[in-house]
């Protein structure tokens, strides 16, 4: 969508993508475990709550059902993933990094498995993959083309300066002036990436967010989205303008199993959005 703003004499040409869907993985829950299969794909409209889709189970492309989280997506409307594997008692043994066919719900594997535990994903606008080590309690940056670690992006999460104990149901979400929001059960808090100190915004005790996404359009720009699997599988949102003040907005989803984990994804806005800058004042375009 193309937005025209006058300042100063001077039009700017403001792009805000097109879509309003926002994308999201439902993992059953084990009997003594966070998550298992199946894990199925859905996506819901930004502003019509009732337009929640069942888009089926995750499957590889070469077969098999996947447990996943760690969704995000790109600026070109790529969907990635993290497909878990797990020991005889379901512990998480290890993270690899998949695409994600939205037409089909297939998976396909990029690269080789990683010993982590990545619950937490998204990209920023400059194209960096970040991804929630929920065992190692790191936030870490993900190369899309190869599926490992970057060298030198680990940072080790603080609360009030000491080890932050960070929750297997956690997500992490970009707005678009940049700033990271994280997920750990039912608080809500600021990330700094640099330092990886976070900082509480909300906590609500009864409730656990396993996906976080803000919204990206203008009317939804400033209502951040939350998965959650402890109640009954809802989604909720947030106003940061309001002491991230709670609302439901989808409730009950996908009711053939209960809700293990998962995640939310949505593409992150570019920084101020400005991609084209007209001159119509005097003085930037000489006159004939």
């Amino acid at each position: 969508m193309l937005r025209l703003m006058m300042i100063g004499g001077l039009v700017l040409a403001m792009v805000q993508p097109a879509s309003a869907i926002v994308w999201g993985v439902k993992s059953a829950a084990g009997a003594t475990f966070a998550s298992q299969t199946p894990a199925n794909l859905f996506s819901f409209d930004e502003t019509a709550p009732a337009n929640l889709t069942d888009h089926g189970q995750l499957l590889l492309v070469t077969g098999g059902q996947i447990d996943v989280d760690g969704l995000a997506i790109n600026d070109g409307g790529q969907l990635f993933g993290f497909k878990l594997d797990h020991a005889g008692d379901g512990s998480v043994t290890g993270s690899s990094l998949i695409t994600i066919d939205t037409a089909n719900a297939e998976a396909t594997v990029v690269g080789s498995t990683l010993s982590r535990d990545i619950r937490g994903a998204t990209f920023d606008a400059a194209g960096n993959l970040w991804a929630l080590d929920a065992a190692a309690d790191e936030l870490l940056r993900i190369d899309p083309i190869t599926g490992d670690v970057v060298d030198g992006s680990t940072v080790a999460l603080t609360r009030n300066s000491l080890a932050f104990d960070l929750a297997d149901t956690t997500d992490v979400a970009i707005d678009a002036d940049g700033s990271f929001v994280i997920s750990s059960l039912g608080m809500i808090c600021a990330l700094n990436p640099a330092t990886g100190e976070v900082t509480d915004l909300t906590t609500l005790l009864t409730r656990a967010y396993a996906g976080l996404a803000w919204g990206t359009q203008e009317d939804t720009s400033d209502v951040l989205f939350g998965y959650e699997v402890n109640a009954s599988e809802d989604i909720d949102t947030f106003d940061p303008n309001n002491s991230y003040a709670r609302s439901d907005y989808v409730l009950s989803f996908i009711p053939g199993f209960n809700a293990g984990r998962g995640d939310l994804a949505a593409v992150v806005p570019a920084p101020a959005s400005l991609t084209v800058l007209f001159a119509l004042a005097a003085g930037f375009i000489r006159r004939r």
